[in-house]
């Protein structure tokens, strides 16, 4: 793949449109050594698209898909489906709904898309480098990254978030990078701004990166049109920014459901987050998340950056001052959460990747030797199998995790009862397939059961709805909310009696709750509740990570 050679600096009309302005002394030809590159990448691009698509849900997942689909058939967003995310990721995963009916595989589809676009973008953005080599690189750093996090910390809130800031940048790349564009600015600014927006439906703070590049663009336009600039084009970004929020908040508040957004917001959510921040205060947990971002990001992501930050001043690549101002609102956006859940960095993923992708390319071409730069990219394609510094939430060992879950797959398509590769918390996949087994043969396809606790995957492995808005019990057991919250799962649970009540016996969440009680020992802590399990059900079966309780005959 290789490029115009000998000008030192990239003049095509692609490049002067929207290329990073790289100046750069180019060595010897190099062009075989690129293909071969370009072709490995390719190649492991396709490896790590089949394992992604393999990935089964985590718990997290079978939330999103389960509110998902009870959108889908009518119920109102927090009023009759409840969960503690905003409302933004269930468009994503209402989207997947509608397109594969529900399969675990179709978030998985939507996930790839958001890799492939990015790779596209990433590709026409750096198309005056060897006709793209740095996006390639970059996409096959992002979905790698990706890989190595596991099915739990992919297709999450962060994910997509960091697809949509990557989305902000892209359209306004020709002002971040100082050189604006002859096109049309305030259609690429209203673009940025619904992108920055739907960031906002997934998680409030998600917008603050969006926020910097929307700034820094207008500046930059305003510097060279005229300070009135500013004062033209905020009000378009500003209207842009509220569209998602207002339509799909409207949508919450016409169904009823503003005033149970508003106590999951405003109550709820602080419950949860607030441990991270009290326990040792804000600038502690800031310096903590870039301790962090080294462990649980790849050696190839990493290094990429550090290339990056080491080669791009004397070549000319983006303002570091920018750089600095998007990558600090990344980790601030990481550390406000108070929790410091490997997912949580994979709205970091899409830029860093591509900071990355321009890092490893520029140090190819500083290294003068065709042999050196051979050896480089074997050291560049080997990083990939360098395990990471964080062991206890990442799977370095990703090739053969991978191998093990496509082969599951294949296993259990077969009609075996193989247990799939991955495991699951809180409970193990064997005792999942058990307590799905048994619910089935126990209770009819248009029965409803109840979770007490946090176990979501048992609705998807019995394969029937839940019978309350509760997919997880979590305001019920929280010691701060538990007294207003109890209240409403009984009377649903009084008007809509499920078939089958299931506890969870391990699900301890001192990270997320307030207290150290599994779902089955807060059951036993609320006599409201004992009561009507007590007159209305029977236990019928004892697992090792649940209970589950029949209805009586006689109900």
């Amino acid at each position: 793949m290789s490029s115009g050679r000998g000008t030192g600096v990239f003049d095509s009309a692609a490049d002067a449109d929207w290329g990073i302005p790289m100046r750069i002394g180019l060595p010897p030809d190099s062009g075989l050594l690129e293909h071969i590159q370009a072709a490995c990448c390719l190649l492991l691009l396709a490896v790590l698209a089949v394992f992604l698509l393999c990935f089964p849900y985590g718990a997290d997942q079978a939330i999103f898909a389960l509110a998902a689909r009870a959108v889908l058939d009518g119920r109102v967003p927090y009023l009759e489906v409840w969960d503690l995310k905003p409302p933004g990721v269930f468009l994503f995963y209402m989207l997947a709904d509608v397109c594969f009916g529900g399969a675990q595989v179709g978030i998985r589809v939507i996930e790839l898309a958001c890799h492939a676009a990015f790779g596209i973008a990433a590709v026409r953005l750096t198309r005056g480098h060897s006709n793209g080599l740095p996006g390639l690189i970059a996409v096959t750093l992002g979905l790698h990254t990706a890989v190595l996090m596991g099915y739990w910390h992919t297709a999450q809130s962060e994910t997509f978030a960091g697809f949509l800031v990557f989305a902000a940048v892209g359209v306004l790349f020709p002002e971040l990078c100082n050189r604006p564009s002859a096109g049309a600015f305030r259609r690429r600014l209203v673009v940025a701004g619904l992108a920055t927006g739907l960031c906002g439906l997934i998680k409030p703070f998600h917008v603050l990166p969006g926020f910097v590049c929307m700034a820094w663009a207008i500046g930059i336009r305003a510097r060279h049109a005229g300070r009135a600039a500013w004062h033209r084009e905020w009000p378009h970004a500003a209207i842009a920014v509220l569209v998602p929020p207002v339509l799909v908040l409207g949508f919450v508040a016409a169904r009823g459901g503003w005033g149970s957004f508003l106590e999951t917001l405003f109550t709820i959510a602080p419950a949860v987050h607030a441990e991270g921040l009290h326990a040792h205060g804000f600038g502690e947990v800031l310096v903590h998340t870039a301790r962090q971002a080294v462990l649980f990001f790849p050696v190839p992501l990493l290094a990429g950056g550090v290339a990056y930050a080491v080669l791009a001043r004397r070549a000319g690549g983006p303002d570091a001052r920018l750089l600095l101002a998007l990558f600090g609102a990344l980790l601030f956006d990481v550390a406000i959460q108070g929790k410091l859940y490997p997912y949580h960095f994979q709205i970091v993923v899409p830029a860093l990747a591509l900071v990355a992708g321009l890092g490893w390319w520029l140090w190819f071409h500083r290294l003068q030797s065709l042999r050196m730069q051979a050896v480089l990219v074997c050291v560049f394609f080997a990083s990939f199998f360098v395990g990471t510094a964080q062991h206890d939430h990442l799977d370095d060992s990703w090739l053969q995790s991978g191998v093990a879950t496509v082969s599951a797959r294949l296993v259990r398509r077969a009609g075996s009862d193989a247990v799939p590769a991955l495991e699951t918390w809180p409970s193990a996949r064997e005792d999942l397939r058990r307590v799905g087994h048994f619910l089935r043969r126990h209770t009819e396809p248009v029965d409803a059961i109840q979770v007490i606790g946090f176990d979501p995957l048992v609705y998807v492995h019995a394969d029937r709805p839940c019978a309350t808005r509760f997919i997880t019990t979590v305001p019920v057991r929280l010691t701060a909310t538990q007294a207003d919250w109890t209240p409403r799962l009984l009377a649903e649970l009084h008007a809509r009696p499920p078939a089958a009540i299931v506890t969870v016996r391990h699900d301890r969440m001192p990270h997320m709750l307030d207290n150290d009680l599994t779902g089955a020992e807060t059951l036993r802590q609320r006599p409201a509740l004992m009561r009507f399990l007590a007159e209305h059900y029977y236990l019928a079966r004892v697992l090792p990570a649940h209970e589950v309780f029949l209805r009586n005959t006689s109900d």
